[in-house]
């Protein structure tokens, strides 16, 4: 399948571009890193510059001329400033520092989880291996005993017991194939896949124990 083709690496990799819980926490990383820079912006001081100039004449029988001048600097400060904008300031970096935290430790929990999901895939392609091979087995004697029945030297009973062995091991092999597509299931959910309209796609032309799960 796409999947095995593409390995353990490979999928890690689309994982922690893609998966819903990452980015979640990346969207909250960067709120949490807006706010702050908004919340700086809001309160830096600001420098504010006055200018201002008059112009008067006054007339009592001659002439009387008045000009003033002046320019006036001021320095504002935001509500938060000294030591409560520097506690807001640390508990924004702690936010970011505990979010940071957070990504990295499910990054480690989603690649220890798909390794564990490649290696159950493993497991479960052995046992498949081993159920063809039980499956070819049980076939032959069942064969061996319909001509054993013919000549009379097996009762029905014997063959019937047969019978519901092969189809006990054919039923073994559905349900094996019913696990190796839901391990595909769990590893596609965690690469951030689009589960439910890709199985629906499948479904429609498969039955659930032969699933050829390659997303596309």
């Amino acid at each position: 399948s796409e999947l095995i083709k593409m390995g353990i690496s490979s999928s890690v990799e689309e994982a922690y571009m893609n998966n819903l819980s990452l980015a979640k926490k990346r969207l909250d990383f960067i709120s949490v890193e807006s706010n702050q820079i908004i919340m700086e912006k809001e309160h830096a001081p600001v420098l504010d510059l006055s200018v201002n100039y008059s112009n008067q004449k006054e007339i009592f029988g001659s002439k009387n001329i008045s000009s003033t001048f002046s320019i006036s600097l001021s320095l504002n400060a935001g509500i938060l400033d000294g030591g409560a904008l520097k506690q807001a300031t640390r508990k924004t970096g702690s936010d970011k520092s505990g979010i940071q935290d957070s990504i990295e430790f499910e990054k480690i929990s989603l690649s220890s989880t798909i390794r564990s999901l490649f290696s159950s895939l493993e497991i479960n392609e052995s046992i498949s291996q081993l159920y063809k091979l039980k499956k070819e087995e049980a076939k032959y004697r069942v064969k061996n005993a319909e001509d054993k029945l013919f000549l009379g030297q097996l009762t029905a009973t014997g063959l019937f017991e047969l019978n519901s062995n092969l189809e006990n091991i054919q039923m073994s092999i559905q349900e094996n194939k019913i696990n190796r597509n839901i391990i595909f299931l769990k590893i596609y959910n965690l690469m951030g896949r689009d589960l439910l309209k890709y199985f629906n796609e499948v479904s429609s032309r498969r039955s659930l124990g032969d699933l050829s799960l390659e997303m596309r």
